[in-house]
């Protein structure tokens, strides 16, 4: 990392800059000399031409200036600095995606607005929130979506205070929504409508895909988010054994599961030839040696959804509480259903099926302790 001062000129004194330009830790010492070296000249040149020191690219030169730089230049001064985290191993695959993923969405909306100039410190509380509001009802992101991404800003703008471009984030005075009562995460399918989805599924070979996704979620409980990290090193087809890593799971611990004779015909069927490093739900709806975005799966489901004349409250992950309630109806224990999951405590495993549980039918108690002696 390299550091040095210079002149802010709102703030009328110097303040200090950083930079992680082509440094890394793996370097030894005399490649980061070298290389600092160069960062250096490079500096140097940006403050000859007037421009930002730290616009390497000089794309901030007709920029106005208020902090530091325009958002735009610290969203790829916070990525490079994310990608650096990622690549010593203090990040993992996720949160570096996830960093792109908010950046990538907020930089779109910028131009649509018309603010790519705008500095990171002219932002308020009222720009975030309709950013939010604006992407929410674009993309469909639901309750837990929106939270996440706003998540994701109040990172990208503390990243900024600690570099003192801002003192105050925008993004924490922006309003968490409340899940509390919000039950259609957790609609639970209907008989007919698990059928329904099955045929389509099954129907449609452009979501073959999709369908053997569904099946994991549906028969092991794996979170979508789980089945995006998965490669095809991550099953030992011998064994029948599909491992999770800890580095791939949402609790980071491991988890393995014993696939079942159709789940295993599936995978060795659609993974065939394919490099053990691959992403089995890769890009381009095809094993990949890229790995798509956190939402793929929603986004696949909701294209599915659409063509089949899916209702839009039956949601993907649903399919996973759906098999919860289903077993249970067929004598599982909550127990059963808990180690499944990977849930910490059985009230996190309720909580997920309650409202289904809610509108069973009660029946009578099955003592006859109070029954008439005869």
């Amino acid at each position: 990392m390299l550091y040095f001062y210079h002149p802010d000129p709102v703030k009328g004194k110097p303040v200090r800059l950083r930079t992680y330009k082509n440094l890394s830790y793996n370097h030894d010492a005399g490649t980061l000399k070298k290389k600092a070296r160069i960062l250096v000249d490079e500096i140097i040149e940006n403050i000859k031409a007037e421009r930002h020191p730290l616009s390497f690219s000089g794309s901030d030169k007709d920029a106005e200036l208020i902090g530091q730089s325009t958002i735009i230049f610290w969203f790829d001064h916070w990525l490079a600095y994310r990608k650096e985290c990622f690549e010593i191993g203090a990040l993992k695959m996720k949160g570096y995606l996830s960093s792109q993923n908010i950046c990538s969405y907020f930089m779109e909306w910028l131009k649509d607005k018309g603010f790519e100039r705008r500095a990171a410190g002219s932002f308020n509380h009222l720009d975030i929130d309709l950013f939010l509001r604006t992407w929410a009802k674009k993309r469909g992101w639901n309750k837990v979506s929106v939270n996440t991404y706003r998540g994701h800003l109040i990172t990208f703008f503390n990243y900024l205070i600690a570099l003192k471009v801002i003192t105050d984030n925008p993004a924490k005075h922006t309003r968490k929504l409340n899940l509390k009562n919000d039950s259609s995460r957790f609609k639970i399918y209907e008989e007919g409508e698990l059928r329904k989805v099955v045929n389509a599924l099954i129907e449609d070979e452009s979501f073959h895909d999709l369908y053997i996704a569904a099946k994991l979620v549906y028969k092991f409980n794996i979170r979508p988010i789980e089945l995006i990290r998965l490669q095809v090193k991550d099953i030992n087809f011998r064994k029948r054994l599909l491992t999770l890593p800890p580095d791939k799971t949402k609790n980071g611990n491991e988890a393995r599961f014993l696939l079942d004779e159709e789940s295993l015909f599936m995978l060795e069927t659609f993974l065939k030839d394919h490099d053990h490093t691959h992403y089995i739900f890769g890009r381009r709806t095809k094993v990949s040696d890229y790995q798509a975005c956190d939402g793929y799966l929603d986004q696949r489901w909701r294209a599915f959804r659409k063509k089949h004349d899916i209702p839009s409250h039956l949601k993907f992950y649903a399919l996973k509480h759906s098999s919860n309630y289903y077993d249970l109806q067929d004598g599982a224990s909550f127990e059963e259903i808990r180690q499944r999951n990977r849930h910490s405590n059985l009230q996190v495993t309720t909580l997920y099926i309650k409202e289904r549980l809610f509108k069973n039918v009660i029946k009578a108690s099955g003592s006859s302790k109070f029954d008439p002696i005869k």
